[in-house]
């Protein structure tokens, strides 16, 4: 079945029937006065009515004037009550509920502690998540609300929402849909009047009517509706001929949204269509709650600290910026600044021990030997050595004389050695070159450990003492033009407690 034009009915041959019917259905209604039935009436805001009945109310009726209008549509017309779906709005509507609810999802995981920022890729990775579950969840909204009314616009209705009368009339031809059975667009114009308590009435090709909806005799919707003043289309005309509009069409044109004169904007049928402005304001604070959570976590993240190898390497990657330009701030605690940057703690490293002590005090196992042409007066199974100020001697301790140490210690370290011969050797060359040099046997404090360190000068209380002592010891080997590799070491008392037990 196609839709045809009945030549017998123009829009002013529905607009006639309209104003016969509109005449005759309240004509019996009880007034005070005359009735006035106009046709063609403009109001501003680019409000238009076809038809338009007005007269006195009785008193006991609450006074004032009884408004009825009608909208008349034929086949040329049509648009004007075909439903259009308003895809804008149901994106706007979803996006607005989705950000919603992901905002307020995440403020619950903030609140709960679960999902933490705690670096600049953390944000990266929490915003494009959140991005993700936005746009999901606002697929899946836009699929769930797309078949609600509120996304079927048709103009003639949302006309009507845009002024307040006591009753109004949607008056169509009967060409103006397919079928008055199966026809979605027809169907939806019914559901929507019906809805909003306006009437329905449908002009034959003889130009008889069916009246198919009566108006509701209370309002439907609790919207309150302005109050539109109307003049008819020709007085509008006379007026702008007359060269007016002076002080009456400048109130009129103030008061108006689109503009009073007709116009372009009066041709275009959606431009009674909702604006999205809550549903931008909902997008907007949603996204700031999310923004302003990410700066709290990230300002509440934990401090990162470095262990004293990776530090340095991100000292020299800052240097390496710089290219030889002078830098535009300092970072105060770097090589050339003490304390210096040699402590390393390095549990995790292999061959490289970080080792726990107890404060010195006096041993009574102490034994003292010679050594003679680099022959070692000590057996390999001595636990310490350490170089005295007696030329050509040294001392050596068992294990035991460290249980009673309590602080923390630090050490200058050369490096490590696997037999107590390879040391001796290496103690004595050092020695022969003024510094002092000591080793210690590794298996005092780790039982699965092996093999010998040597260090240089003493066992330090704190790490400004050893700082300072190896920032001499360095000038000391650049002096003597000798290249050695320190490190300042770490001791403590839970590995020295574990070997005696």
């Amino acid at each position: 079945m196609e839709l045809r034009r009945i030549e017998d009915l123009t829009e002013n041959d529905v607009k006639k029937v309209g104003r016969q019917f509109i005449k005759s259905y309240y004509r019996n209604r009880p007034r005070d006065g005359q009735a006035i039935l106009e046709v063609d009436m403009r109001g501003q805001g680019g409000i238009i009515a076809d038809g338009m009945l007005q007269f006195p109310k009785p008193e006991q009726e609450g006074g004032g004037n009884f408004i009825a209008t009608f909208e008349a549509t034929s086949y040329d017309t049509r648009h004007e009550v075909y439903y259009t779906k308003q895809k804008g709005l149901i994106r706007w509507d979803a996006a607005a509920i989705s950000s919603t609810l992901v905002a307020l999802t995440f403020m619950y995981l903030y609140l709960q502690d679960y999902w933490l920022v705690r670096n600049y890729a953390d944000i990266f990775y929490h915003f494009v998540w959140l991005l993700l579950v936005w746009f999901v969840f606002g697929f899946l909204i836009t699929l769930v609300i797309g078949r609600f009314r509120r996304y079927r616009y048709i103009y003639a209705i949302e006309q009507f929402k845009k002024y307040h009368a006591d009753e109004q009339w949607v008056v169509i031809g009967e060409d103006v849909f397919i079928s008055m059975k199966d026809d979605a667009y027809y169907q939806e114009l019914k559901k929507q009047c019906i809805h909003n308590g306006f009437g329905l009435l449908v002009v034959n090709k003889d130009h008889t009517y069916l009246k198919v909806v009566t108006p509701a005799l209370t309002r439907l919707d609790k919207k309150e509706r302005r109050i539109v003043e109307f003049i008819s289309q020709n007085e509008l005309t006379r007026r702008i001929q007359e060269g007016l509009p002076g002080d009456w069409m400048k109130k009129w044109m103030n008061r108006s949204w689109d503009g009073f004169v007709p116009g372009d904007s009066l041709s275009q049928l959606n431009r009674f269509r909702k604006s999205y402005q809550f549903q931008l304001g909902f997008c907007t604070l949603s996204l700031a709650l999310v923004i302003l959570i990410l700066v709290r976590e990230y300002r509440e993240r934990p401090v990162i600290y470095y262990d004293q190898e990776a530090y340095v390497q991100e000292i020299m990657r800052f240097n390496a910026k710089l290219q030889g330009r002078e830098p535009n701030n300092y970072i105060l605690d770097t090589p050339y600044f003490y304390p210096l940057p040699l402590l390393i703690d390095t549990r995790d490293i292999p061959n490289i021990l970080s080792l726990q002590l107890q404060e010195e005090t006096e041993n009574k196992n102490v034994n003292t030997q010679a050594q003679v042409d680099g022959t070692p007066l000590i057996s390999t199974e001595s636990d310490i050595l350490v170089t005295t100020e007696q030329p050509r001697k040294k001392v050596t301790y068992d294990c035991s004389r460290f249980y009673n140490i309590t602080r923390n210690k630090y050490m200058i370290l050369e490096g490590y050695y696997d037999t107590f011969e390879e040391v001796n050797t290496k103690v004595s060359q050092f020695n022969a070159l003024g510094l002092t040099a000591n080793a210690l046997w590794m298996g005092c404090f780790y039982k699965a450990e092996s093999g010998y360190a040597i260090y240089f000068n003493t066992l330090y209380n704190t790490t400004d003492e050893a700082g300072l002592e190896a920032e001499d010891l360095a000038s000391e080997l650049a002096r003597k033009n000798m290249e050695i590799k320190l490190s300042i070491i770490l001791l403590s008392p839970e590995d020295v407690a574990a070997f005696k037990n």
